[in-house]
């Protein structure tokens, strides 16, 4: 069986079981320690790929940052590190909303200083933050008037995973066809949080869990194969 294959059948596994295994034992608040152990599992999946690759390359190379294959793909281990993190705050935020909060923002830092080691950020990039962040905030600000510091948390969380975003989205320009499935990863990854926040901040649930947590880990999984497919492939 390819590699292809065999990624297509864990992302089957991860959106068509564990996604609403997790999902039902949410919303009926049963097993804590269990709906816990499968959340961590579904980004460790994705974890596990991109460390394989990151190891096949290291083993090949011998280093940790400017990793790449014969065919000119390049990486480092801080995509792996970033996934692991968020795989660590999947877990911590059903304990700790904040502490999950701050991982989560360390997850994406590293996943900014991982797009900026691949390609210099372009103009635009500024644009790209800046506009969506307007338009955010002037949406949010009504419903976060009366959360005291907390929001201020919500904003600087909200413009970090907009430069993630920005970065990876010009990614094809700059990096051509190795940059598309990191632009994907990073604008599933956006549009989960900001489904995430519309949820967090309304009294009505406008978005189901099914729908926002299948973007994100989607996205997280995307990010993953970035690494894989051209390590495994030799892209």
């Amino acid at each position: 069986m390819n590699i292809i294959a065999v990624s297509i059948i864990f992302l089957i596994i991860m959106e068509l079981v564990l996604l609403p295994l997790y999902v039902r034992y949410k919303k009926r608040k049963y097993k804590p320690w269990l709906k816990r152990a499968i959340k961590g599992t579904m980004t460790l999946i994705s974890f596990a790929f991109c460390l394989a690759a990151i190891l096949k390359l290291h083993n090949e190379q011998g280093g940790w940052f400017g990793l790449k294959t014969a065919a000119g793909f390049e990486t480092n281990i801080l995509v792996a590190a970033a996934l692991f993190v968020c795989a660590v705050a999947d877990v911590v935020l059903t304990i700790n909303l904040a502490a999950g909060g701050v991982l989560f923002l360390l997850g994406h830092v590293c996943y900014i200083s991982y797009f900026l080691t691949l390609a210099r950020p372009q103009y635009v990039c500024v644009g790209l933050i800046i506009v969506p962040a307007f338009f955010a905030y002037k949406y949010f600000a009504k419903y976060t008037a009366d959360i005291g510091m907390i929001k201020y948390g919500m904003y600087m969380y909200g413009i970090t995973i907009l430069g993630t975003f920005s970065l990876g989205i010009v990614l094809p320009y700059t990096l051509g066809g190795y940059g598309w499935l990191p632009a994907i990863a990073s604008t599933l990854l956006v549009i989960s949080d900001f489904m995430l926040a519309t949820n967090s901040v309304t009294k009505a649930k406008v978005m189901d869990d099914l729908i926002y947590l299948g973007f994100y880990f989607s996205g997280q999984y995307v990010m993953a194969l970035s690494v894989f497919y051209p390590v495994f492939l030799n892209l």
